[in-house]
């Protein structure tokens, strides 16, 4: 959270020059991990903590893409990677994938695009979008 807390005055600064921010994860990543990483050991809900305590220290997006792919089609992609991380197990890609898609529901300027269709046709998407958004 401290770090989430630096990184938004980093955030902040920048616009307030008229930069545009592009970043790969924000607060959605660290609500949707954290809380499968806490479900069962957290005594109420995680998911609901985490958003509310992110929310408070973040900024909200102009436009969040949320690229939507099965747990078993990720994994399939890296198989042939060396070695993995923690992170990397059905079961739990599985929760992380649950509260992505939680949070694209509680949230309308989450995007969600299909990951599974060809590198081009997801990027094409996403340039779109953030053309639509005029970023």
């Amino acid at each position: 959270m401290a770090d989430r807390a630096e990184h938004t005055l980093q955030i902040k600064e920048l616009l307030r020059k008229g930069r545009t921010v592009i970043s790969d994860r924000y607060y959605h990543s660290t609500v949707a991990y954290q809380a499968a990483n806490l479900k069962g050991v957290f005594d109420g809900d995680a998911f609901k903590w985490l958003l509310e305590a992110n929310l408070r220290i973040s900024i909200k997006p102009d436009l969040t893409v949320l690229l939507v792919i099965p747990p078993e089609v990720g994994l399939r992609r890296i198989r042939p990677r060396s070695s993995y991380s923690r992170f990397e197990r059905l079961d739990f890609l599985t929760e992380v994938h649950r509260n992505y898609l939680k949070l694209a529901r509680l949230d309308k300027s989450i995007v969600k695009v299909d990951a599974t269709r060809p590198v081009e046709v997801v990027v094409e998407r996403v340039l779109k979008l953030m053309e639509e958004s005029n970023l």
